[in-house]
């Protein structure tokens, strides 16, 4: 047959070829057998499933439902409580009683099945706990502050602790005294557990019109440095540490829209990055900003970039792309 138009090594030039029975493709540099008539095909029987026994009602697990919830300040959220016997059948499903609060969620209470968020302005997590006899279930509350303003400078955080609100946080960045002051540590290199790049979400999907800023700082290791970055509204504005280029992208695998330039940035050097989007019905402008902490902040904008086809909302995030550590410090997020 014609070339098929497949690029690469695997580009058909000849029609099947048929020896002893069997059927080959030839490519430009492999020969593949697709087909052997020596061969008795051989279908093998499902082996009968064991026979399920009766349904008993006997609780073996309990269940507290919604398991992940996001509430805003004063939101009410109704639980129930979803029982199943040993072979996961559900014998009921009633309101939940008697839920206990985590210290986390400071000042929510619960009534009945209905817990009532808080309404003081700090971004709170923890999970609320239902028991019965010796079987319990939990679910995961999280809430972010109704205030303008967050910020983080970690002060006093020890070991692995986090911001108990942050997404995708927990062991990836950890607390680090750095000259005396304790920061957010992203290990890299050899130290690197899984893939280098990862980005921890500070809020809610929804969020729009805002700035988030970040002093952040590099170290070099083999020959290498991490990237660095902030993220608003599905845009990602990265400090390329290895190509020396600063770079406003929507957010990967698919960059829709990318935008580089050239920037040098230097190891062992504390940077503040700040980020802003501000989108239209038919447009988005997205502006980033670095220089060094120990200077003034400019009043220009130190790259810019006009995507047609906007993101309009889009949670706060921190970004790194870790092939040597980086240290992420005094992180604000401020909304209009």
């Amino acid at each position: 047959m014609p070339a098929l138009g497949v690029a690469g090594p695997d580009e058909i030039y000849a029609s099947p070829a048929v020896a002893d029975g069997r059927v080959f493709l030839v490519t430009r540099d492999r020969t593949i057998c697709i087909e052997d008539k020596s061969k008795k095909v051989v279908i093998g029987e499902p082996r009968p499933m064991a026979e399920e026994t009766a349904m008993v009602n006997t609780v073996d697990t309990m269940q507290l439902r919604p398991y992940e919830v996001l509430v805003k300040a004063g939101e009410k959220v109704d639980f129930t409580v979803h029982s199943f016997d040993a072979n996961g059948r559900e014998i009921s499903s009633v309101p939940a009683s008697d839920l206990v609060v985590g210290e986390g969620l400071e000042g929510f209470k619960a009534e009945g099945a209905t817990l009532t968020a808080s309404t003081v302005e700090k971004n709170l997590a923890d999970v609320v706990t239902v028991k019965a006899g010796d079987l319990s279930a939990t679910a995961r509350v999280r809430m972010f502050s109704p205030a303008k303003v967050w910020s983080w400078d970690f002060e006093g955080y020890k070991g692995i602790r986090v911001p108990t609100s942050w997404i995708r946080a927990h062991i990836k960045i950890k607390p680090f005294d750095l000259d005396g002051n304790t920061v957010m540590k992203v290990a890299g290199g050899t130290q690197a557990k899984g893939r280098p790049s990862h980005q921890v979400t500070l809020g809610p999907p929804d969020m729009k019109n805002f700035e988030i800023q970040a002093d952040v700082l590099m170290t070099e290791q083999k020959r290498k440095l991490a990237s660095v970055g902030l993220s608003n509204q599905r845009y990602n504005f990265i400090v390329r540490g290895n190509t020396s280029k600063l770079a406003l992208q929507s957010w990967q695998p698919h960059k829709r829209m990318a935008k580089e330039i050239k920037f040098r940035s230097d190891p062992d050097v504390w940077y503040t990055m700040k980020m802003k989007v501000e989108s239209t019905e038919t447009e988005a402008k997205v502006y980033g900003k670095v220089w060094k902490k120990s200077e003034a902040e400019p009043a220009e904008w130190t790259i810019e970039a006009t995507d047609p086809h906007p993101n309009h909302v889009g949670p706060p995030a921190i970004y790194s792309y870790a092939q040597a550590d980086c240290f992420f410090d005094n992180i604000v997020v401020t909304q209009k």
